[in-house]
């Protein structure tokens, strides 16, 4: 299901409890900032308080959120981008950090946009794009971008796979332990691939994170000239891409061991 980051606020414990019996066991948030200044921006009508507050209350219940997040929008600056940043990694959601705001016609946002001066041109495709206040978050808007895209369009839809494999796994590993009589080699196989997951999910995020830390201090020490040529070789000297291949591959093997254990366990 889908929620907004003042769920919490309304319901209850024994609410929750009837929606866990349900068989509720994933919900996905609509986080979108982690910072007070876009949280405006969005007119969410949310904290960053409620958004940490609204993680922890579904935790509380057994139940696993995934995050909707909108990091990148044309008045980020970066202290923004850090805040973003670092609670992101927090709640082990780095892929979300890959995403930018679309702006609408006749949305409040899009008249701030074209009000500024900062509309750019709208594409063939219909969608509208825009300038950013500062230029260097437009150009680490841009790689970060091109990279997401690049994973996709050149390496098999790997971004998409991987961050829905993240989410689909534990949901499977849950629907299997909740949803049939599980033997012994059942309930092993289940511990063994839950601590898997959490080491594959940890391993990407701290990949991540690290390597976009490294991409924020290069925007603050090199010249605007010189960012997108300073940006390209960190990413190829750490060697990014094949890192990301590695942790993927894994992954795409830990499903497969997953999904045969769902079969197997489901004809007992």
């Amino acid at each position: 299901v889908y929620i907004r980051a003042d769920f919490y606020k309304k319901a209850s414990d024994s609410i929750m409890k009837l929606l866990y019996e349900s068989g509720l066991r994933s919900v996905e948030i609509g986080i979108e900032a982690a910072n007070e200044q876009d949280l405006v921006l969005y007119n969410k009508m949310a904290t960053v308080q409620d958004n940490e507050n609204i993680i922890n209350f579904i935790k509380l219940h057994g139940i696993i959120p995934h995050l909707d997040f909108i990091n990148f929008n044309p008045y980020s600056t970066m202290d923004t981008i850090k805040k973003n940043l670092d609670f992101l990694k927090r709640h082990k959601s780095m892929f979300n950090f890959f995403s930018k705001l679309n702006i609408f016609p006749k949305t409040s946002i899009y008249e701030k946009v074209v009000r500024d001066g900062l509309y750019s041109h709208r594409d063939n495709e219909g969608q509208d794009h825009y300038n950013f206040v500062n230029q260097k978050i437009s150009i680490l808007c841009n790689f970060i971008i091109g990279i997401k895209e690049d994973l996709i369009v050149n390496h098999n839809n790997l971004f998409n796979q991987m961050k829905w494999l993240m989410v689909y796994i534990p949901i499977q590993l849950t629907y299997i332990h909740n949803n049939h009589p599980v033997s012994r080699l059942v309930e092993h196989s289940l511990i063994e691939y839950q601590s898997k997951i959490q080491t594959l999910n940890s391993s990407i995020n701290t990949l991540l994170y690290d390597w976009i830390s490294d991409l924020l201090r290069v925007c603050e020490i090199s010249d605007t000239e010189k960012l997108s040529e300073n940006l390209v070789k960190l990413t190829q000297d750490k060697k990014v891409m094949d890192s990301i291949q590695t942790n993927f591959d894994q992954i795409v093997s830990l499903n497969k061991r997953v999904n045969r254990l769902n079969i197997y366990n489901s004809i007992q």
